[in-house]
């Protein structure tokens, strides 16, 4: 194991928690948080309404925690319908209101990173962001070996 990595991996762990901490800050006026804004960003994503299960899998958290989260918003932002492929499930989507919340979140997104922006070099983020690309590559990689 060499310093550089572990420095590397270090410094990782550190910005993901500072940049959950600014993007609270940034976000409270609004009156989410960090965590409550992903869940939106992930229903954002989707094409087709989705699952909680699904949304936990392909999100790589658990059921519970998007549940909650789920929970706290505002549910005239959330669209729920019955999953046609199991008549148990409810399938989440963004309804109009929640799209429209989104928007006012990605004015606060781009506030926040203009700041970041101010010191960072669009060359030095690509190079970081090709890094962090490969150290995800190689654990998914040793993942599935295990599999």
């Amino acid at each position: 194991m060499t310093r550089a990595t572990e420095d590397l991996i270090w410094e990782v762990r550190r910005l993901f928690r500072e940049l959950g901490q600014a993007a609270d800050a940034v976000l409270a006026p609004l009156g989410i948080t960090a965590a409550e804004r992903a869940v939106l960003e992930f229903l954002v994503k989707e094409k087709e309404p989705i699952t909680l299960s699904e949304i936990a899998r392909k999100r790589s958290v658990s059921r519970q925690h998007i549940h909650q989260t789920l929970s706290r918003l505002n549910q005239e932002w959330i669209d729920r319908s019955t999953d046609p492929s199991d008549a148990r499930s409810v399938s989440l989507s963004l309804s109009a209101k929640g799209y429209d919340f989104w928007n006012r979140i990605r004015v606060a997104d781009v506030e926040l990173l203009e700041r970041i922006e101010r010191s960072l070099r669009a060359k030095e983020a690509r190079a970081a962001t090709a890094t962090i690309r490969k150290i995800r590559e190689a654990l998914k990689s040793q993942q599935e070996e295990r599999q």
